[in-house]
């Protein structure tokens, strides 16, 4: 049977633009044919809604128009300034060129990140009042939103974007920058950025009411509940006032296939608020980054659509074309971007990297393409608020004869209607094979190259989905005693990968169980056993 969902409203495809499209996609001399023709790009890969950054903590950034504000007399875009000096405002144009493509125009708002402060004039208000900003912070500067003038600042900066230019709303991003109050701060959280989401949401229906249409708001959110109510960030209220039109969670970095989207979902439900989850370039962050492909695009849009999304939103996918030299494997040679492997070394990748999300904007083209689901520890936690919060994904095993582990995965696939899955995991902690040969050795059963003695596994367990026991002729096994280096993904110690196919039953649709039941166990300084990655291929039907 093919995948059926329901979704409400037109609107598939949001498109978040955080970063300067100036240095990715703008060139010298810069012409508002340019911005024309970027519109272009995502009108025709089936963007129905694009919002692009204009502030950051209240600086401009990255300087497409010039504001009314006195803040701004300084213009911080060199590149751009030629376009200024005509009386050229490249937003006006994106705006112009949205809306004849039949797109949706958006401009977004960081709430409190400017990454790191640079001169006053260029970090605006931020810079300019220091008796704003958080004073937990003390690298990447942030505001502190018990103050009224932080509100007023940006509801200014609001009424302005939304009087001067024929914009369809705003997205404010609430995860950069994180820390909206300092830790110890004895207030009401919630009911102080509540305030300020109503004072915003006033201010577009004042918009509203002049211009005969709803100007909608958007907000970008962390991915857990908890992680939200960790900062004060009230969904929940927020969707029953009827303050914002779309809820949009994510990290702002890595994709995870595990997320909780019914949770957020839920909430929407029976409310004009519809839920677009961030689907975002990045399959892990560890020592270095891995980028998602077509196939991992349309397991992690499978997911949001099972967990009741209405559309998916898109951030940071200009990690897939930025050809400054800050990220591509090609230039980078610095920062914690410097084992990035999100971008090929093309220099043709935009608008090519824009042809996958045509995919995730159709949920029935999903079945048609493979599908790959890659579960990964996250490794982000949460400093600011003090409280973890996303799991790791590592299932540590106690070293002891009939210990068992259990890795929790979701998988929104019905197995009997595909051609077919298989899944493979990588455990370590393992005792090593005393192999003979390369890297990699496979066991007893495929090797001819050496006695059979010399190719036993000092180790065994069982494995189970669901409980019920995966038959041992079944499983493969590969041992890595090099372990997976930098370029090859994430960083790894030595190995054991095994893998079977995967059918229903014993999985199921929904939530599943990956069990391993250690029964025999060599002498080693390993403490535990860590089921470490599990990575699940799904293939379309054969073709008649």
């Amino acid at each position: 049977m093919p995948f059926k969902h329901t979704t409400r409203g037109e609107d598939r495809l949001i498109y978040l633009a955080d970063s300067g499209l100036h240095a990715y996609n703008i060139w010298e001399p810069a012409s508002g044919d340019q911005f024309a023709r970027h519109m272009d790009a995502f009108a025709d890969h089936g963007v129905d809604i694009y919002s692009q950054l204009t502030f950051a903590a209240g600086a401009l950034k990255p300087g497409l128009f010039v504001p009314e504000h006195p803040d701004f007399a300084y213009w911080p875009n060199r590149k751009l300034q030629p376009l200024i000096d005509a009386c050229v405002q490249p937003l006006e144009v994106m705006v112009k060129r949205a809306h004849e493509r039949g797109m949706k125009f958006f401009c977004k708002l960081r709430l409190t990140d400017w990454h790191r402060l640079r001169n006053p004039e260029e970090s605006g208000f931020i810079a300019h009042h220091p008796q704003f900003q958080n004073p937990d912070r003390k690298t990447r500067r942030t505001l502190d939103y018990r103050h009224p003038e932080v509100w007023d600042y940006h509801a200014g900066l609001v009424e302005e974007l939304a009087r001067r230019f024929d914009i369809d709303g705003i997205t404010l991003n609430f995860t950069r920058g994180q820390a909206y109050f300092p830790k110890e701060a004895n207030v009401d959280k919630a009911a102080l950025l509540t305030g300020f989401m109503r004072l915003i949401r006033q201010v577009l229906d004042d918009k509203t009411s002049e211009r005969g249409r709803r100007l909608e708001l958007n907000a970008i959110v962390w991915p857990h509940l908890q992680q939200c109510a960790n900062y004060g960030v009230d969904v929940a209220t927020w969707i029953g006032e009827d303050l914002i039109d779309h809820l949009c969670p994510g990290n702002t970095a890595v994709s995870d296939p595990n997320m909780d989207h019914a949770s957020f979902s839920t909430l929407c439900r029976g409310s004009k608020c519809r839920y677009f989850p961030m689907l975002q370039p990045v399959l892990w962050q560890s020592e270095g980054l891995h980028a998602i492909g077509p196939e991992h695009v349309r397991a992690l849009a499978r997911s949001m659509y099972e967990g009741g999304a209405d559309g998916i939103s898109v951030f940071n996918w200009q990690f897939f074309w930025d050809i400054r030299g800050g990220r591509g494997p090609s230039g980078v040679t610095h920062g914690p971007w410097s084992d990035c492997r999100v971008v090929s070394t093309s220099e043709i990748d935009f608008p090519l990297a824009l042809v996958p999300l045509r995919q995730a904007r159709d949920s029935q083209a999903l079945d048609r393409e493979p599908r790959k689901y890659c579960f990964r520890p996250m490794n982000i936690r949460d400093e600011l608020s003090y409280t973890p919060f996303e799991d790791a994904y590592r299932v540590p095993i106690p070293r002891t004869v009939g210990a068992r582990g259990a890795y929790t995965f979701r998988l929104p696939e019905d197995l009997a209607t595909t051609g077919g899955a298989s899944l493979a995991v990588r455990l370590l902690g393992l005792s090593p094979l005393a192999e003979t040969g390369g890297p990699m050795a496979i066991g007893p059963h495929d090797d001819t190259s050496g006695p059979e003695p010399s190719w036993q596994w000092p180790d065994d367990f069982d494995v189970d989905i669901n409980g019920i026991t995966i038959p041992s002729p079944s499983i493969q096994k590969a041992w890595h005693r090099s372990g997976r280096a930098k370029h090859l993904g994430r960083p790894l110690a030595p190995y054991l990968s095994i893998w079977f196919d995967l059918t229903d039953p014993p999985a199921q649709r929904g939530r599943n169980e990956l069990g391993i039941t250690l029964t025999q166990l060599a002498p080693t300084d390993a403490g535990e056993v860590v089921i470490e990655e599990i990575d699940i291929a799904v293939l379309p039907p054969p073709t008649p």
